[in-house]
């Protein structure tokens, strides 16, 4: 009973700290750790029910979050160029940052590996340089930064809920261009800078939305345990019958409906749960704020460790977090030179 009220007072607390405006919300950058740590080990070769968990719930924390981050007052009265220059420098500059860097490191290594600028070594940079442009996220069309499509997809769908919420009946809106993106993952064809999948991501995003305006009424005791009770048997179903291939990138949903099911409450649940447990650990702040270089860079940290003949999964996740976490910390004081990589 204690515990129970405990937990009813830590939420109140919360309430009061949403109310706040000046308070920063650090539960969102232990949240965005724990999604990116999620990523990396999604990106570690593992298979099995491993795969099938993460690939169902570590991108859908950096969705939803980035909706119950969204201003939609400050938005609706901003114009469409203001916040098309904002969405251009906030996501489309760092991904052309990072396809650079990583263009260069692949190019200077297949330069030895094909023995100079042979027909195979220009026809791959080629082909490199239109995955780039095209924002086709495979380690096929991409040099070792397949991750950063995830810029172009909710650069997307930022661009597109900004005029639905323009729109009288955004929400009926929204159902529709979902239903469109889940049509388009019928087919084998991928739309240049992952458009079909940012049809699927606007619903993710405004379900962030959703929590941040009714963000009082989820804190308490029985949402929070019926959230608990709902994702954990679908995930479980996920697990067993293994049925749910999840891929963004690929806009592959084998069962959307069991995708919601369990994204969306864990979501839910894993944000109420560090909201009111006040996690205050300045080194998974840092990984939390830092994100967007850590998973624009994984490939090529996974890259040099497979060169290195590091080969075992989970080698391949705690080396290549480790290597994240220390590039994070180098550049953390030093904003010039974090400008260069992102």
């Amino acid at each position: 009973m204690m515990q129970v009220n405990w937990l009813v007072l830590s939420m109140r607390s919360v309430v009061y700290d949403m109310k706040n405006e000046t308070n920063r919300l650090d539960w969102i950058d232990i949240a965005r750790a724990i999604g990116i740590m999620e990523v990396y080990l999604g990106h570690s070769f593992f298979e099995g029910s491993t795969k099938y968990i993460l690939h169902m719930i570590d991108l859908p924390i950096f969705f939803i979050l980035s909706g119950f981050l969204w201003n939609v007052q400050k938005y609706q009265e901003m114009g469409f160029v203001p916040f098309l220059k904002k969405e251009i420098k906030r996501l489309i500059v760092p991904y052309f940052k990072i396809a650079a860097w990583c263009f260069l490191i692949c190019g200077i290594v297949n330069y030895f590996v094909y023995d100079g600028f042979t027909s195979t070594f220009i026809r791959g940079q080629l082909k490199y340089l239109a995955g780039i442009l095209y924002s086709r996220g495979t380690m096929e069309w991409m040099p070792q930064c397949s991750p950063i499509w995830f810029l172009t997809c909710l650069f997307c769908s930022d661009i597109i809920l900004f005029l639905v919420l323009k729109k009288q009946r955004p929400v009926l809106s929204i159902i529709i261009l979902v239903f469109c993106g889940w049509l388009l993952s019928q087919s084998n064809f991928k739309l240049p800078w992952n458009i079909d999948t940012a049809l699927i991501v606007l619903s993710y995003l405004y379900v962030g939305i959703f929590l941040r305006k009714y963000w009082n009424s989820f804190n308490n005791i029985t949402i929070y345990l019926l959230l608990f009770m709902l994702f954990i048997p679908f995930m479980a179903i996920s697990i067993i019958f293994q049925n749910n291939a999840v891929d963004f990138d690929g806009n592959r949903y084998d069962n959307i409906c069991l995708l919601y099911l369990v994204s969306i409450p864990f979501v839910y649940f894993l944000s109420l749960t560090l909201s009111y447990l006040k996690i205050n650990v300045r080194g998974v702040i840092i990984v939390g704020q830092n994100t967007l270089f850590l998973m624009g860079y994984n490939y090529i940290f996974n890259y040099l460790l497979r060169s290195l003949g590091v080969l075992n999964p989970m080698i391949i996740f705690l080396l290549s977090m480790t290597m994240g976490i220390l590039s994070v910390i180098v550049l953390e004081n030093n904003h010039k030179v974090k400008n260069i990589f992102i």
